[in-house]
């Protein structure tokens, strides 16, 4: 190895050393409090940035927190139970940090926030060093499923003004860092005066808590290990109460009128970004315009969603056809050869003849009927779990028959103006135009899919308010 090469290498392997050791410490050592306490910042050393949102400096005032982890739309599920949470409890909702690339792991309150705190600045010294070395390096599994995490601020993927439309206070947390926390309004110390002013839950299962709105609810716990009820969260006086994780529809035990609040918001806090939105509305004005076609969402690239998917396509099949009325269907054979032999061609020449042709005829419906499919398959035309969507509508379009799409998506992140998220944006888009069908069948378990089903929700009733 030549000599600059080799001090060079020294250098990084010492940096990387220290690197890992003092983030694995903080990750792992057991003899971290777990209850009630923001440990020592290791890594950060007290340094802390500020966004624009600054909590106000109130010595009356309140706050609550939690860790988001699991995918987007899971995020989006956890900032809903927050935010019913904070309005019952008159508390500054502290909202975190979104992740918007690959999904991270649930863990238990003496991990997960050890996690968030080192794992993003040990990835990105990771990434540096391999790119220094051009050679890949190994990353300790336990920032494993941190590898690919790109952090945004909430409010940069979602309209978050229906919580201030329910009376919801809050403000943006712009790092995940222990740190934070001392250098705010908050001032919590790293001493064991933060006891007095930091009640954090324990959490120690995937499910460990269902919160409970009336003491007298006899609702089921169903999937989660304790009850906890929102009177004791009430009696609270801690400056800042922590939730380790809040996901879950289940999570709260809701009364009436919480009931129909996280109904507003489930169909209310919407995707939007301006790049997400033009492309979006580019692609349902080709398909005909908002409500002119019906949608779908087929998830089957990882886990149980790619496990189950033949049982998936069978049933969103058969609940399409319902949609359409497909035993009524008049279609007759002339043009269902003429647009099946466009379908079958699958040049990008015959896929706009394909979609404008099935504009013209969208009046028609049955198996002529338009429909997008928002998908996780890299190739939908090749994939052979979808060819029975095709064969049975062949009016049927993904994103990637809108080949200027996709390209045109050129954003970096807004939280440090180089980070390429162009291709994280894609999902984005997927849910915005399945969202404007005026029909829409989706995967099951898929929050995805719940995500657009609220959305669908929330225009049916847009509409029928005569807005």
């Amino acid at each position: 190895m030549p000599p600059q090469l080799c001090k060079r290498w020294m250098l990084f392997t010492t940096i990387a050393a220290c690197t890992l050791f003092i983030s694995l410490s903080i990750i792992s050592n057991p003899t971290l409090p777990k209850q009630a306490g923001l440990e020592k910042d290791l890594v950060k050393g007290g340094s802390v940035v500020y966004d624009d949102h600054n909590i106000p400096a109130k010595d009356e005032e309140k706050f609550m927190t939690f860790y988001p982890h699991s995918g987007l739309h899971n995020q989006r599920l956890s900032l809903i139970n927050a935010a019913l949470i904070a309005k019952s409890l008159n508390r500054t909702l502290i909202i975190p940090e979104a992740n918007i690339a690959t999904a991270t792991f649930w863990k238990d309150s003496s991990d997960l926030p050890h996690k968030l705190d080192a794992c993003p600045e040990l990835v990105t010294a990771h990434r540096k060093m391999e790119k220094e070395l051009g050679q890949r390096v190994h990353l300790p599994s336990e920032c494993f499923d941190y590898r690919k995490y790109i952090p945004i601020s909430f409010d940069d993927a979602f309209d978050l003004s229906p919580l201030t439309n329910i009376g919801v206070r809050y403000s943006m947390r712009n790092n995940m860092h222990h740190s934070y926390f001392q250098g705010t309004p908050l001032n919590i110390p790293y001493d064991e005066t933060n006891r007095t002013l930091v009640y954090e839950i324990p959490d120690y299962q995937r499910y460990s808590y269902r919160i409970y709105y009336s003491e007298h609810d006899n609702q089921p716990l169903q999937n989660f290990e304790r009850r906890l009820d929102l009177i004791e969260l009430q009696r609270r006086s801690e400056k800042l109460i922590i939730f380790n994780s809040l996901f879950g529809s289940n999570r709260l035990a809701l009364d009436s009128e919480n009931t129909e609040t996280k109904k507003y918001l489930q169909q209310s806090i919407k995707i939007t970004h301006p790049v997400v939105d033009s492309r979006a509305d580019k692609v349902i004005a080709q398909l005909g315009g908002e409500r002119r076609y019906i949608s779908a969402h087929i998830r089957s690239g990882d886990g149980m969603f790619k496990e189950h998917i033949v049982d998936t396509i069978d049933q969103i099949v058969s609940k399409l056809s319902d949609a359409v009325d497909m035993e009524n269907d008049t279609t007759d054979s002339v043009t269902w050869q003429e647009l099946r032999k466009l379908q079958l061609a699958r040049s990008t020449s015959s896929i706009a003849t394909l979609l404008e042709r099935c504009v013209q005829l969208q009046l028609q419906r049955g198996k002529v009927t338009t429909l997008f499919m928002a998908t996780d398959s890299h190739h939908p035309r090749e994939d052979p779990n979808m060819r029975a969507l095709f064969d049975q509508f062949v009016c049927a379009f993904t994103l990637s028959d809108f080949p200027d799409i996709i390209p045109s998506i050129n954003v970096k992140s807004p939280r440090d103006n180089r980070t390429d998220i162009s291709s994280l944006l894609i999902p984005l888009v997927d849910a915005s135009i399945a969202s404007a069908g005026n029909d829409f069948v989706g995967t099951p378990k898929s929050t995805f899919s719940g995500y657009v089903k609220n959305r669908q929700l929330a225009m049916t009733r847009f509409l029928s308010d005569g807005v």
